[in-house]
């Protein structure tokens, strides 16, 4: 019974996310971005829909591969098509439970998608501009503001960011072992 609820859950949460595309420009006119509400261990975090490509519950297998970075948990299959997967909380450097990890955002061009591995997708919800706060300090460099919603705070993550470090040390790393 409860693996039903969990698969109904999961459901639902994917029929949201691609109901999020598929909304009519007006919303976006109103100034409402949408957001995923993401966990790490204990941290709460904000994801822009707007910087991702898809999001998937992680049923395949993540076979590792031998590499110099750290943050790579290494590659999956999806729609036949080979992908490396990061962890996001350690590219956050937060401390991460490898086998924690459930979820996957997809980032990056389509011809060479980026997959980036977390605990756990709470909701999507919708935020205007004046709830999301610029940093004035820096929790790190992929977050790039905090977002007020209802009670709650979250870090914004800045996938855009991430991508673009991971496609730079990809080709630093190629160039060393050249």
């Amino acid at each position: 019974m409860a693996a039903s609820k969990l698969e109904s859950k999961i459901e639902e949460m994917r029929r949201l996310f691609d109901e999020s595309f598929a909304a009519a420009p007006h919303e976006q006119v109103a100034g409402l971005e949408p957001m995923l509400a993401i966990t790490m261990g204990s941290d709460h975090f904000a994801v822009p829909v707007r910087e991702i490509s898809g999001l998937a519950t992680l049923t395949e297998k993540v076979v590792p591969v031998p590499s110099r970075v750290p943050e790579l948990l290494g590659l999956t299959g999806v729609r036949g098509i080979v992908v490396p997967v990061f962890s996001l909380a350690e590219l956050l450097g937060l401390k991460s439970q490898r086998e924690q990890a459930h979820w996957l955002v997809f980032c990056g061009e389509r011809q060479s998608p980026i997959a980036l591995a977390f605990d756990a997708m709470e909701r999507m919800f919708e935020v205007s501009s004046s709830e999301i706060i610029a940093r004035q300090e820096s929790r790190g460099r992929y977050i790039s503001a905090t977002v007020h919603h209802g009670a709650s705070l979250r870090a914004l993550i800045s996938i855009s960011a991430l991508v673009e470090h991971i496609k730079t040390r990809g080709a630093s790393e190629r160039r060393r072992s050249s």
